[in-house]
């Protein structure tokens, strides 16, 4: 019986692994896709650094992406230069977020002193972003405009926001 139960564990760890290693790669192959095609429109070089951060270089001008995967039904707030909050889940009819968590894994990246323009990119959409100005006002952000010394921009509107960039 034993047995049962250990082929079984091994089978859905199997599967999840695999389940995961689909998703992560779908999410690479597409970013990188569209970068690619949105780089040669605009005749940029693109130079993939690691499987999420990339390098479009124009002239004497360097953009630095990271690329950040959240869940679509989702809001990121943005608390300090390198402290972000997500909140996401549930339905939204006049309700808050359920679930929420600090991007630490961002913190690292948005701390970086770098001579590249930093742009974060959400992978693939979000609801809002928003921006606390100080204790008390929050203002959401829009894709054209610089938070300290970086962009956000989402994998949906990217083609839109792709000139503002450079």
């Amino acid at each position: 019986m034993i047995w049962y139960f250990l082929v079984g564990l091994l089978v859905i760890l199997v599967i999840f692994i695999v389940f995961k290693v689909v998703i992560v790669n779908k999410r690479r192959s597409d970013v990188y896709n569209k970068l690619l095609a949105l780089s040669k429109e605009a005749e940029v070089n693109l130079i993939s650094k690691n499987k999420d951060t990339f390098i479009l270089e124009k002239d004497d001008k360097k953009v630095l992406i990271e690329v950040l995967a959240i869940p679509s039904n989702s809001s990121v707030t943005i608390n300090s230069k390198s402290t972000w909050c997500l909140r996401w889940g549930g339905k939204r009819y006049g309700r808050g977020y359920p679930n929420q968590r600090y991007l630490n894994e961002i913190s690292d990246f948005l701390k970086q002193k770098s001579d590249y323009s930093k742009v974060i990119m959400l992978y693939k959409n979000t609801e809002k972003i928003l921006m606390y100005l100080n204790e008390s006002e929050i203002a959401t952000v829009n894709e054209a405009s610089t938070v300290y010394d970086y962009k956000v921009v989402t994998y949906e509107n990217l083609e839109k926001t792709f000139p503002l960039l450079f």
